[in-house]
């Protein structure tokens, strides 16, 4: 199971955590980008770690994407790709 978030040039973004998909929009901030989710699915998967469905925010650490949460913690990060 591939995780991943992919923030699109017009403003979306969509990503998977190995059994629910995620999409919304994400917006240009100072220090990063603000990620809002507006379309989760709610597959039940008891063995699969769901913390991507908590991004709020990414911040990019060289070719890794920090993924942080809503109190700004770093909840995992992720493979940045060009």
């Amino acid at each position: 199971s591939h995780v991943y978030l992919t923030l699109e040039e017009d403003g979306t973004s969509t990503g998977y955590d190995g059994c629910n998909t995620v999409g919304g929009t994400w917006m240009a901030e100072q220090d990063g980008v603000m990620i809002v989710l507006s379309n989760v699915t709610e597959v039940l998967c008891p063995d699969n770690d769901t913390w991507l469905l908590d991004a709020r925010a990414v911040t990019r650490d060289g070719d890794e994407l920090i993924v942080l949460d809503e109190s700004g913690t770093t909840i995992g990060r992720l493979r940045g790709e060009e």
